[in-house]
């Protein structure tokens, strides 16, 4: 097939982790766990190593501790790229407000960028997340350069959103990082649909993984344009190799009715868009969620969370 000849030896090995996670006081015990997955990973030759939203934390327990320094030696000990979450003080706020981040640590043991979710869970989870923390939206989409590719990072519900993704697509990222809290369930097959839709509509490497806080299955999957590289429902190491000549390739072609055809998605669908007839995503609507609920409604744990 015609596909075999745009194909390079030069390849990127990701790996996606689903750790079983810990919560509330002790949740400081994911930080080891979290440095010995990075050298597993590496070990297996991963490049880039990620891991679920919140984790290895400050998440639902005390924010008491930093991964940051930890994650940070051991990316520069093992020369790979870190994708860790936490919240953190929104400083821009009161003490007790905080974003939901990802922060993208590199080799050098640098934080290279954070993603702040921007649009964060609504406060009738946070009890059950995130300990009853408010959370503060982002409001940056930015594409992080790397030796291995551009980088965009969504968490969790945010790929459900395909303005996001599409937008981070058309700032030029080869990767989206979009990692999943946890409590998926009945939403499993729906979620799996969504991303590798967002890989096929965006002709991007989408990947994703769960914490593993008790008896759900992992959600743990690495997606490009052609289709599901890997994914496991178990908890530990997810590894991939991602090909982004091949990826530039689909971005430059476009589609043809030649048999047999060299891609299982349509190429070069970010050049496909009519801007002129978009206006109504922007539109304002009244029945809007309300980010900002915090600045004018009394605060305080909410919510019972899922059974």
């Amino acid at each position: 097939m015609e596909a075999a000849q745009h194909r390079t030896q030069e390849t990127v090995r990701v790996a996606a982790v689903s750790p079983q996670s810990i919560r509330g006081e002790a949740e400081e015990t994911n930080v080891q766990r979290a440095v010995d997955y990075v050298a597993e990973a590496a070990d297996a030759g991963a490049r880039i190593v990620v891991f679920p939203e919140g984790y290895p934390g400050p998440y639902n327990g005390p924010v008491t501790y930093s991964a940051v320094e930890p994650l940070a030696e051991a990316a520069q000990r093992h020369q790979t790229y870190v994708i860790a979450g936490m919240v953190e003080r929104a400083e821009d706020y009161a003490d007790e407000i905080y974003r939901l981040a990802m922060k993208l640590i590199g080799p050098t043991g640098e934080v290279l960028g954070t993603h702040h979710r921007v649009l964060p869970n609504p406060k009738e989870m946070n009890t059950f997340l995130m300990g009853g923390k408010i959370i503060a939206p982002g409001d940056r989409l930015d594409v992080l350069g790397t030796d291995l590719g551009q980088v965009g990072m969504l968490v969790c519900s945010e790929a459900w959103s395909p303005e996001l993704p599409l937008i981070l697509a058309l700032k030029g990222a080869d990767i989206l990082f979009a990692p999943i809290g946890g409590a998926v369930y009945e939403l499993y097959d729906n979620w799996k649909c969504v991303l590798k839709t967002r890989a096929f509509e965006n002709t991007v490497y989408v990947v994703t993984c769960q914490n593993m806080w008790g008896m759900e299955e992992s959600m743990a999957m690495i997606v490009g344009p052609d289709g599901v590289l890997a994914e496991s429902r178990d908890p530990g190491v997810l590894l991939a190799d991602l090909d982004l000549d091949r990826l530039q390739w689909l971005r430059s072609k476009t589609q043809d009715l030649k048999l047999p055809k060299p891609y299982r998605s349509i190429p070069g669908l970010l050049r496909h868009r009519r801007p002129d007839l978009y206006g109504q995503i922007a539109a304002p609507r009244e029945d809007l969620y309300d980010f900002w609920y915090f600045e004018h409604e009394p605060t305080g744990p909410t919510g019972d969370g899922p059974p």
